[in-house]
């Protein structure tokens, strides 16, 4: 996790890859994460972007 104000970015494994990283809100009312935790993420289609390989 790297601590960012008001975010923290974490890396998380997704489909094999370790190289996933998650922004979450560093307030109350979200609670941490911790190492070994299995947990949904989702977004927004219009927060997404394709790119050509």
């Amino acid at each position: 996790m790297i601590y960012l104000g008001d975010h923290l970015r974490t890396r998380v494994a997704v489909c094999g890859s370790d190289e996933f990283i998650i922004k979450t809100p560093n307030a109350e009312g979200y609670p941490p994460l911790r190492p070994g935790q299995t947990l949904q993420v989702g977004w927004d289609a219009c927060d997404c972007r394709a790119l050509d390989a």
